[in-house]
């Protein structure tokens, strides 16, 4: 205990790195809770902490240990008490049912480009229908010519025919949210239009989110004209940040080669826009004999480079990442006009307690957690002094420098990425030496050079030039995607898990000290846990109209046709890259009978199984809805959104996604009934049933003859032809 007080006393100056973290714990510990908390109960805390924290801060002879403390714990509740007050002032409703062929008026906020058409966001929504109040509406255009809307500009107001769809839940515990990302952006629903909207009012609101968001759509227009399809599409998402046109085999390509950061405005492109403004300035003031000597040319130089760089952003859309390079550069144009030297931690430090206490909400988002992550990891590297003077050397520093940075950066970001998208990249170094200079020293300076001709109309000749650096980017993307290893799926850790091991990186990273290497000790014991965590046995979806099992060395379905988005999100986290495999039926049609060991369960999938019981297993989940003492029913299911089933030591034990959502604002109130499904007198139940917490079922003990039974009755046949074979898990088909 006192080697800690120690190095903490030794290390003040490290102590205010440590602010985003305390406060994104508290954030974190509002977005865990499975119910939402009361508006006064984190200021409350907050204020209990602040009392403490302030005789801390005005007696000296109070223990510097209490203060950190102190100091952490009231961050800690004012992260709880801003994320609590962020979602009550939103206010966001979001819708549970349907609601179809609808007469909306309202104003357009922006345009989107597709490959099959467009997509409108909408506000200020009016219906002659009674509706819920709705904030925003996100609306899919699709035509056969391929052609956006026509005659629909952002900010003016028209009248649409379309139907409007609740956004989904999530399709599997711990999956992402879509509900509660929608919520931050204040969109209550999505839908699609029936015909294309006619406008009403083509006056335009003087605001500057609308103009620049005109501005935006004027400069993609600009660019599709000018250039062929996929090529206009990727200028438009460096350029502008708008990725809708990228056709999916592009985008997978970027993913596989792990360079599709480079498609996403970051810090990488802020940096690239503000450098090239501050050279640009710098050289056209040297210019001028009379200013070239002038002591204050860096500064104007600096004042310039901010000001392309919030125009940038504001062009971009603001996304999280690029707002963290804006900060982080804003703080370094004070530094240089005010004659300081700009710390690096501390700035990215600034810049998180900045995001955090505007937008709370961004942390659970992935920009948030790999641009700081990035960030974080190579400013602590460069700052150690090995690395510093190995780097002197002149002709090591450009091709190392991209290694190490690309090694680094990858490594900081893969535990993120593996937790939100389930994959990473191993090859990702060569892609990204070649990638990062072509993009920052050809395309990007195009880029600008094409914004700044614009209102000239004279951007063509760098259009022309942008449109080969980026032929040359997806060809080294596409040719590092196709080697082997260039795409692997990876099972995701837990929240707390992933948690525990961010800690501990952070840890190593923000002190200075030898007890910085405490940290590996969480790392360990998260990858502990990481290994250690148990796959479920079987998924069920949403509106209980397909099972998938988790077999070896295959994963087995009920259904091929049925919840295909439900089987692409299952096998992603389980950590398989291949696909579900529809079995064969067997003589009696709607069963699938699954034995390990001695428990041995019976799925009942639809309502042609005529015994009034079945007696092949210790205990049945039934998805017909026609057995009323099955150990799991349909009622159970639909009501819990679907999620996983577990064979533990005997129990049976149903997680839900409703259970792992929890009751908050974003959670989706209500059952997914499958739109063919035929009525049934539970169904309206389903919507009425209240939280579904963790079951367990015992399940019976059978002797040996029925669990031989059982077994040989579980053999199957794949679609190949050839018998499964396997001593622990044999199944049987499904209908």
């Amino acid at each position: 205990m006192r080697a800690v007080l120690q190095n903490l006393l030794e290390e003040t100056n490290r102590w205010r790195l440590w602010i985003p973290v305390a406060l994104g714990t508290g954030i974190a510990v509002y977005f865990w809770l499975p119910v939402e908390p009361s508006l006064w109960v984190g200021w409350t805390l907050s204020g209990i902490a602040l009392a403490f924290l302030i005789p801390s801060i005005r007696q000296k002879e109070i223990h510097p240990g209490f203060y950190f403390c102190s100091a952490g714990a009231f961050c800690v509740c004012l992260g709880f008490a801003i994320a609590t007050t962020r979602t009550a002032c939103l206010h966001t409703t979001l819708l549970n049912r349907p609601f179809r062929a609808l007469e909306l008026e309202a104003d357009v906020i922006s345009i989107e480009t597709a490959p099959h058409g467009a997509r409108v966001l909408l506000e200020n929504i009016k219906a002659q229908r009674h509706l819920p109040p709705l904030q925003r509406v996100h609306l899919t255009w699709r035509s056969k010519d391929k052609t956006p809307v026509p005659a629909l500009v952002p900010g003016v107001h028209v009248r649409a025919h379309a139907t409007l769809l609740p956004i989904k839940p999530p399709t599997a515990p711990g999956s992402f949210d879509f509900r509660r990302h929608a919520f931050f952006q204040r969109v209550s629903s999505h839908g699609f239009l029936i015909a294309p909207p006619i406008v009403l009012d083509t006056s335009k609101k003087c605001t500057l989110s609308a103009w620049f968001s005109s501005l935006r759509f004027a400069v993609n227009r600009r660019i599709e004209r000018k250039l062929p399809p996929q090529v206009a599409a990727i200028a438009c998402a460096l350029t502008t940040g708008e990725k809708s046109g990228i056709s999916p085999a592009i985008r997978q390509h970027f993913s596989d080669s792990g360079t599709a950061h480079i498609l996403a405005i970051s810090g990488l492109h802020m940096t690239l826009v503000g450098g090239v403004f501050f050279l640009l300035l710098r050289f056209l003031l040297c210019c001028i004999p009379r200013l070239a000597t002038h002591p204050r040319i860096k500064k104007w130089a600096a004042v310039a480079s901010w000001i392309g760089t919030f125009g940038y952003l504001g062009l971009s859309g603001a996304a999280i990442p690029s707002m963290r390079a804006f900060l982080m550069h804003t703080i370094v144009t004070l530094a240089v006009l005010l004659n300081r030297v700009a710390l690096s931690m501390f700035s990215v430090s600034l810049a998180a307690v900045v995001i955090l206490l505007t937008t709370p909400e961004a942390l659970i988002s992935p920009g948030f957690q790999m641009s700081f992550a990035a960030v974080v990891a190579l400013i602590a590297a460069y700052e150690h002094k090995g690395i510093g003077r190995f780097f002197q050397r002149r002709w090591l520093a450009y091709i190392a420098g991209l290694a190490g940075t690309s090694f680094i950066a990858s490594m900081a970001t893969t535990p993120f990425s593996i937790y939100t998208f389930q994959q990473c990249s191993l090859i990702s170094i060569p892609a990204n030496m070649l990638a990062v200079p072509l993009t920052g020293t050809w395309i990007m300076p195009c880029a600008v050079g094409a914004l700044l001709l614009m209102p000239f109309g004279k951007e063509e000749i760098f259009l022309k030039s942008m449109e080969y650096g980026i032929q040359l980017l997806m060809k080294i993307a596409q040719t590092v995607a196709s080697w082997h290893g260039a795409h692997l799926i990876v099972a995701p850790p837990q929240a707390s898990v992933l948690c525990l091991g961010v800690f501990g990186a952070l840890w190593i990273t923000f002190w200075h000290r030898c007890w910085r290497w405490w940290g590996l000790f969480p790392i360990g014991i998260a990858f502990l846990l990481y290994c250690s965590a148990p796959f479920p046995d079987f998924m069920i979806d949403a509106a209980a109209t397909c099972v998938g099992a988790r077999a070896i060395p295959q994963l087995l379905a009920t259904s091929r046709n049925r919840a295909r988005t439900a089987q692409k999100v299952w096998s992603q986290r389980l950590g398989s890259s291949e696909p579900f495999v529809r079995l064969k039926e067997c003589a009696q049609k709607g069963l699938w009978c699954f034995s390990t060991g001695k428990p041995s369960i019976l799925f009942v999938t639809d309502g042609r199984y005529q015994d009034d019981k079945p007696k092949e297993a210790n205990a049945h989940i039934d998805l017909s809805g026609r057995f009323h003492d099955a150990s799991l029913g349909r009622l159970e299911i639909l009501s819990g959104l679907g999620g996983y089933v577990f064979v533990r030591n005997g129990n049976l034990t149903f997680q839900s996604v409703r259970q792992a959502v929890g009751e908050r604002p974003w959670s989706f109130k209500g059952s997914v009934i499958p739109p063919n499904a035929s009525p049934r007198k539970n169904a309206s139940k389903a919507r009425h049933t209240p939280l579904l917490q963790s079951r367990q079922t015992p399940l019976d003990d059978d002797d040996n003859k029925e669990e031989k039974k059982g077994e040989d009755h579980a053999q199957f046949l794949l679609p190949s032809g050839h018998k499964h074979q396997n001593t622990n898990v044999v199944y049987a088909l499904t209908q």
